[in-house]
């Protein structure tokens, strides 16, 4: 369902049909969201994350047009509501709807969409504000410094970009290649996009939709290297699918628009074979740790 949802949010911020598709299966099958899929801790991860999508979504169909039920603007704002119920990360969702509403060729907009953007917001200053009120850990935000925005800049990327377990990693050293692959996605798009190409605001805001989803919860990320913690790469991972199915599709383009389709889905899953062959062993150790788990209690 996740899948489907990011898939119908790039058709809406401007990909072709062949790279919102590989968006969403590169999302499926990222190997470092088992934890999240599997484990019991990570499941309001995959709610809020399911939730967060579902909102994005809403908001986008929505038009400043005369006929505009508001069903749409208020399934955004339950959606938003819901989440934030659900976990602290759900802050973002108003951060994400506005620059992916932005990125859209319609735009913001001056109707529907926007009341429905700052009506998400004030829902989430408000909780910001309980939550506030009900008191925040002092060491919360402890540790700030250099290194701190250095590691935050690293972690999520680092954890996204190979999305296996470091005993994996060093018993199929091959995988390294995809890490190449998306080095070289990123340093092409340098030289393929223009500034005032639409893609271009759609490949900012996707790297950005990483660093927004990871900011509620930067004191407690850290993904280990048996994928403890991944779990907060979930919604992340959204934006991180989005951005490299855009520059596989707009570097398919470049090189042959007749089967650009046909590079593009072939570029995804030489991308995704590390993850899929990753996935069954890292499911294989979180139900493993689950029956310790039984047996010990």
């Amino acid at each position: 369902l996740a899948a489907a949802m990011l898939a119908a949010i790039g058709l809406k911020v401007g990909l072709d049909r062949a790279s919102a598709v590989g968006a969403g299966f590169l999302f499926v099958t990222m190997s470092s969201l088992t934890e999240a899929v599997v484990w019991i801790s990570g499941m309001q991860d995959v709610l809020m994350a399911t939730l967060a999508l579902g909102a994005v979504l809403a908001v986008l169909g929505l038009r400043a047009l005369p006929q505009e039920t508001p069903l749409r603007a208020g399934t955004a704002v339950l959606l938003t509501a819901i989440a934030l119920g659900v976990k602290e990360t759900a802050v973002s969702i108003p951060v994400l709807a506005w620059l992916a509403a932005w990125a859209t060729p319609y735009g913001i907009g001056r109707g529907t969409r926007r009341r429905t953007l700052y009506t998400m917001t004030t829902v989430a200053i408000l909780y910001v504000a309980i939550r506030v009120a009900a008191g925040i850990a002092s060491d919360y935000s402890r540790g700030i410094g250099r290194y701190f925005f250095k590691q935050l800049t690293v972690e999520p990327f680092a954890g996204l970009g190979a999305p296996w377990s470091s005993a994996w990693s060093e018993t199929h050293p091959w995988a390294g290649l995809s890490r190449i692959v998306i080095v070289a996605l990123i340093a092409a798009s340098f030289f393929v996009l223009r500034r005032r190409d639409g893609r271009l605001a759609v490949a900012v805001i996707s790297a950005a939709w990483v660093f927004i989803s990871v900011l509620p919860v930067f004191s407690l990320f850290h993904v280990s290297a048996t994928l403890e913690g991944s779990r907060y790469l979930y919604l992340p991972a959204a934006g991180f699918a989005l951005l490299l199915a855009l520059l596989f599709g707009t570097l398919a383009q470049r090189v042959n628009a007749s089967i650009a389709p046909v590079v593009m889905s072939i570029g995804v899953v030489v991308l995704a074979i590390p993850s899929l062959a990753a996935t069954p062993a890292v499911i294989g150790r979180w139900n493993q740790a689950g029956w310790t788990r039984d047996q010990s209690l």
